[in-house]
């Protein structure tokens, strides 16, 4: 079974709220959100304000 897979470049906690709720409620199955935040220091390293409204929105907790 091919997965599908939805890839953005805008990496600021509006976005990434907004792009979650195109799909809320409308997602069923095994379903993963994948997120790597990089490493402090490094070019592509998100930082945790960057997050911080979805994990609000969805009351979610950080695993890394």
């Amino acid at each position: 079974m091919q997965s599908t897979v939805y890839f953005s470049r805008d990496l600021d906690g509006k976005h990434i709220k907004d792009l979650y709720k195109l799909f809320e409620g409308k997602l069923s199955g095994n379903i993963a959100i994948k997120l790597h935040s990089g490493e402090e220091g490094n070019q592509n390293f998100l930082r945790p304000e960057y997050l911080k409204d979805i994990i609000d929105y969805v009351d979610g907790t950080v695993v890394e």
